[in-house]
């Protein structure tokens, strides 16, 4: 909670310094205050709170570079603040790698007279995560791998789909190949159109590179068959990302008392265990059921939608190119990139997912806003 009040208040310091008028910051200060998401996820112990922390750091870092047309990326203490902040970013959540790597590049073609400390605030943290890190540190730990299947969310909902809906237009060949992936039963068994992660976790550990591409040549055979599944299938497990009349739901009022419910299981880990406390059940159902009047709120209710956020991205996007200040759409990168991932992610509509965007989208809205200035 302190380190999220720290970088929200800094970013808004941050406005001030590049000319953001008073009114127009102390309505995002009052934007973080009341729009339940902000408060709410500061006490939300999971990664992604932290991760989104970091990469609102990195998002203001961008539109500094932007508005310097470039010439900050050559000062030293930037550059080591960049590479610093990017490596949190990867250490709290392994996709900011793709990030990194997708802005690294951007950035190489845009100031390439800073290649030199491109090169070092940005590719270095990804070799050194990457080989340093994944291949040589967390091995050395006995830290297990994440499984292939955590990148196959797509094609598995679509497979799974194409067998609920033509479970007899399928070869027994067919079959069998899917059945080194995931047994047969499961596909349509555990088949859910906004989750994967039921379906995912019967993947075979044991199936080798051969019967993965073997299951991609049936994939695509399937989908030539009924390509309309595919779409179906892609549809139903994203659409709360851009869908402003779907509200999502992020309300956490109580300990996931998971470890608590399996205490023979888990009796090492006690430590761990925190229960909630009835004394305070009133006060927590008190404010969940405001959060949900909240949501409810005409107007308002809009954002407290995840499906805001693309339409909010497109029209960024479109006010800087018409005002003369495309170059600080590269600032809107990171968010951009962070909804195309979740379009592959395995929960329609995840809250914690879209964070790293939520916690930058109102200060890149105030940002956009301001007038186009000679450098």
């Amino acid at each position: 909670m302190a380190f999220l009040s720290i970088v929200f208040a800094s970013g808004i310091q941050y406005l001030r310094h590049v000319g953001v008028s008073y009114r127009r910051w102390l309505a995002l200060l009052l934007t973080i205050m009341i729009v339940p998401v902000f408060p709410l996820y500061s006490i939300c112990m999971v990664k992604d709170t932290i991760y989104g922390a970091f990469c609102l750091i990195f998002v203001l870092m961008m539109n500094e570079v932007a508005r310097t047309g470039g010439v900050i990326l050559r000062k030293w203490w930037f550059a080591i603040m960049m590479f610093v902040v990017g490596s949190l970013m990867m250490l709290t959540k392994v996709y900011g790698i793709y990030l990194l790597s997708a802005i690294g590049v951007v950035y190489l073609i845009m100031y390439c007279k800073a290649w030199k400390e491109i090169l070092i605030s940005i590719f270095l943290p990804v070799i050194l995560f990457h080989f340093v890190y994944l291949q040589i540190f967390l091995p050395a730990m006995n830290v297990a791998p994440g499984g292939v299947q955590e990148g196959l969310s797509v094609p598995l909902q679509q497979t799974a789909r194409y067998l609920t809906e033509y479970p007899d237009d399928i070869t027994e060949e067919e079959k069998e190949i899917l059945n080194q992936i995931i047994p047969y039963k499961y596909w349509t068994k555990t088949y859910e159109a906004k989750l994967s992660d039921p379906l995912k976790k019967h993947y075979n550990q044991e199936a080798t590179t051969e019967d993965l591409k073997a299951y991609l040549k049936v994939w695509w055979k399937m989908f030539q068959r009924h390509p309309e599944v595919y779409f179906e299938a892609t549809f139903a497990n994203t659409y709360e990302y851009y869908d402003v009349d779907k509200i999502s739901s992020l309300v956490y009022y109580q300990w996931n008392q998971y470890l608590q419910n399996h205490p023979k299981k888990y009796k090492d880990y006690e430590y761990l265990m925190i229960y909630n406390d009835e004394e305070t059940l009133e006060d927590r159902y008190i404010v969940n059921q405001l959060v949900l009047a909240y949501e409810k709120m005409p107007i308002l209710s809009v954002f407290a939608t995840i499906g805001l956020i693309p339409w909010l991205l497109i029209f960024m996007l479109l006010l800087n190119r018409m005002r003369g200040r495309g170059e600080f759409n590269i600032a809107l990168l990171l968010p951009v990139i962070t909804f195309f991932i979740c379009l592959t992610s395995p929960d329609n509509g995840n809250y914690r997912y879209i964070i790293p965007s939520m916690y930058a989208m109102p200060y890149l809205f105030t940002l956009t806003l301001l007038p186009k200035r000679e450098k």
